[in-house]
């Protein structure tokens, strides 16, 4: 088992946020992400772009228990690289109770940056600051078309 997963540990994302998660994982879509996989790829996309913003009011929740062993190495090294722990593996190791809050707050922050950043290149238009367009269609296609993008290596 892992750190984060054998702790009782809830990651929450900006109350704001939470009509763009729950427009991916209603049941009634035919196309679901559940809440774990989106906030991990927004942390991700955060992350990518350097794009950390801080949790101003609870929303969407998923709990540490569900995370697999290779979703948490990926916010460990989320929190190894962020300036709190500078890749300092000794300090990021030293005292797990200190530092499960600190990483909590980064992985966060990291998926609220990753929302504002999909809002800004996906959502664009289709966002009104509280929740997405219903009569678009097409917010998978262009998530996928994005990460497609984000992923491609650079020719060499």
């Amino acid at each position: 088992m892992g750190i984060l997963k054998d702790r009782d540990m809830i990651f929450s994302v900006d109350e704001k946020y939470t009509n763009i998660y729950d427009y991916f994982t209603n049941n009634n879509n035919v196309k679901k992400i559940d809440t774990r996989t989106l906030f991990l790829l927004a942390a991700s996309i955060g992350f990518k772009h350097s794009r950390k913003s801080s949790l101003e009011k609870k929303g969407k929740e998923t709990r540490a228990s569900f995370l697999k062993v290779d979703e948490e190495n990926l916010i460990f090294n989320m929190a190894y690289s962020d300036e709190i722990f500078s890749n300092d593996l000794e300090k990021l190791a030293q005292n797990d109770k200190d530092n499960l809050p600190k990483i909590k707050k980064i992985y966060e922050e990291y998926a609220n940056g990753g929302m504002e950043v999909l809002i800004e290149e996906v959502f664009k238009d289709n966002w009104n600051g509280y929740e997405l367009n219903n009569d678009y269609s097409k917010y998978y296609y262009d998530l996928a078309r994005f990460i497609l993008i984000e992923t491609k290596a650079a020719p060499f």
